[in-house]
């Protein structure tokens, strides 16, 4: 159980101006109706009597008895014993009065009729649009043409209520239109207007909060307070429209006490919500204190609804709307908030609200100030409102939040990736270099090395000439070249890669006097065209030249290029190779050495095509620029 000093110390640690909220807002609730200007007093009829011997509507009876008062009346406090009452005063006008002349009678609880010399003018429609019997509505009535000539008048007023203690009179003024028009509708728009704007904004906020709640029904939150707001906006009805037809008083009045009731009930709940706590019991108990408390008014009459209502029902909810208040606080000393912050001071409305009210009906302050209760949506509007946007917001800023964070993530991947592919691009760089230095020990091994052991072999046996070294010398050297040849970045580069071939050969084909007519134009990159295709292309290039050296007799040779397109319009290079020596056909080495050609075309997907003829031999080279993937 708390002691008195862990009870008030969530109140001495909430701020300063939370606690000035404290004093002031209670006594502005208090003094603030009181200044509602009131007409210049020459206009208030202040000669009035008040009778109630009969129960009757009729004017022209003549009422013995009469009892001077002064206004306002509340009957609450002195009046009669049974439901009606009249109201008589009487005027006298030295000359006709003007035909702008108004009644203004500032509060009417709960019916009233209004007659002048016995001739009706309550027939005449208000100019309000809607009135409300539960707390006081102004009355202002044009009155009829040549009803106020010179001499005496009597204006007679005929009230009824029930239960009779909510009967009520205020003021009754009588003057020009333009004098009296502006207190009326300060009046008019202070009750009536400003009441329905808040009740209409309450229900609306109830529609949001509402589909909010069925977008995230985990939040129930936004539930309680759509209950909470819907059964406000229900119980604000009664202060803007009348009694309906088919609804008796007693149901009516009944609805609107239920309604008080639910909603601050509903509303302590949101309170828990609001601040993330769940108390099951504390809950339970207000749901069966309200069903429980609601059902006598299914059952008592109207004036005993009203008791139970003024001095059980509406008190009970006092302390309830205290418990909130210290609720909030301890909640705000537990984890300082401004949501919090700004339920404690909608909270303090609120309350100051409903004890004003309950001084008004319980008749401990004056009842004209009427009730107050149906404006205290206006400071929770304020508050709702307050936190969507600030959700929204919130919302809003942890999502610009998330997206730079994530455009930070995506750039840290991107980069990871970078580098994850550049590691990945040297791995496969060193895996390429491994693999063509395998390759090319093993074309050193079976190319020059080969040739290097064969000629061992023949120089061994003595059956081979000088000339024959010589020539199998510069045969291993140049193939030796190629494989070097090939390993250029320029090897790429198919003419860069012939002229290279041509700086190796030319020295072999000046020293057989053979010229070599120069064909090669600018030709396209070849995709996926390495330095293993590079050797092997210029390995039968080489062959090509060996054999024409070897068996041709030729005297030129002319080596051509050009561009072509295939069906499928892909870039095709072809290489020609001529020469205007003899043909002969393939005797076994020269045929070992055309196989051979062929075999390394089909390595890198070339066409290789021989025409021989008796003027001499063409080879055709064809290859396919095509990506690979």
């Amino acid at each position: 159980m708390l002691s008195v000093r862990q009870f008030f110390v969530p109140i001495l640690a909430l701020p300063r101006w939370i606690t000035v909220f404290f004093v002031i807002i209670p006594v502005i609730v208090f003094i603030s109706p009181s200044w509602l200007p009131e007409p210049d007093a020459q206009y208030q009829l202040t000669d009035v009597y008040f009778t109630y011997p009969e129960e009757t509507n009729d004017p022209a009876i003549t009422r013995e008895i009469r009892e001077p008062i002064s206004l306002p009346h509340d009957w609450g406090k002195s009046g009669p014993l049974n439901e009606s009452g009249w109201y008589e005063f009487f005027i006298h006008f030295d000359k006709p009065a003007d035909e702008s002349f108004m009644l203004y009678i500032s509060h009417v609880q709960q019916q009233a009729n209004i007659w002048i010399d016995d001739f009706p003018v309550n027939s005449n429609v208000p100019e309000y649009v809607v009135g409300g019997h539960i707390w006081s509505k102004p009355i202002f009535l044009r009155l009829p043409k040549n009803a106020l000539d010179a001499g005496n008048h009597r204006i007679s007023i005929h009230l009824e209520s029930e239960p009779v203690k909510n009967a009520l009179l205020g003021n009754v003024y009588l003057g020009p239109e333009q004098q009296l028009r502006p207190y009326w509708e300060w009046r008019y728009h202070y009750r009536f207007t400003l009441v329905a704007i808040v009740t209409f904004g309450m229900l609306s906020l109830s529609l949001v909060m509402g589909l909010l709640w069925l977008l995230r029904k985990k939040d129930t939150m936004y539930g309680w307070f759509t209950i909470c707001t819907f059964f406000w906006s229900l119980h604000n009805i009664p202060h803007i429209i009348d009694t309906p037809r088919n609804v008796t008083p007693a149901t009516w009045d009944a609805v609107y006490f239920i309604l008080l009731g639910w909603m601050v009930m509903t509303l302590a709940i949101f309170n828990h919500r609001y601040t993330g706590s769940i108390y099951p019991k504390r809950e339970k108990f207000l749901l069966i204190y309200g069903l429980v408390g609601a059902l006598p008014f299914i059952f008592l009459s109207q004036e005993n609804l009203h008791n139970y209502a003024y001095w059980f029902w509406d008190l009970s909810l006092l302390p309830l709307g205290a418990y909130m208040i210290y609720y909030l606080t301890q909640a705000h000393y537990r984890k300082p908030d401004l949501g919090v912050k700004l339920l404690i001071l909608a909270g303090t409305v609120i309350f100051s609200f409903g004890l004003h009210d309950y001084f008004v009906v319980s008749g401990l302050i004056d009842r004209t100030q009427g009730l107050l209760i149906q404006f205290s949506g206006f400071p929770t509007m304020l508050v709702l409102i307050w936190f969507l946007l600030s959700r929204f917001v919130k919302v809003l800023a942890e999502s610009e939040s998330l997206n730079l964070e994530l455009e930070q993530r995506v750039h840290a991947k991107e980069v990871e990736l970078e580098n994850n592919f550049e590691q990945l691009k040297k791995m496969e760089q060193e895996q390429l270099l491994s693999d063509e230095r395998g390759r090319i020990m093993q074309d050193v091994h079976d190319g020059v090395g080969g040739q290097l052991v064969a000629m061992l072999a023949e120089i061994e046996t003595g059956k081979i000439s000088q000339n024959e070294v010589r020539d199998a010398l510069s045969q291993s050297l140049t193939d030796l070249r190629l494989v070097i040849d090939s390993l250029d970045v320029a090897s790429e580069d198919l003419p860069t890669l012939l002229g290279m071939l041509r700086s190796r050969l030319q020295p072999r084909l000046d020293g057989h006097d053979i010229e070599l007519q120069w064909g090669v134009q600018a030709l396209p990159a070849l995709d996926d065209f390495g330095p293993r295709k590079a050797l092997q292309l210029m390995r039968i290039l080489q062959e090509i030249f060996v054999n024409i050296l070897k068996h041709s007799n030729a005297k030129n040779i002319y080596l051509d290029t050009r561009v072509l397109q295939n069906e499928d319009s892909a870039d095709q290079i072809e290489i020609v190779i001529r020469d205007d020596g003899h043909w002969q056909k393939p005797v076994d080495n020269f045929g070992h050495g055309l196989k051979n050609m062929q075999r390394r075309a089909d390595s890198i997907g070339a066409e290789l095509e021989i025409d021989g003829q008796d003027k001499g031999t063409s080879v055709k080279i064809i290859l396919s620029n095509v990506k690979s993937d």
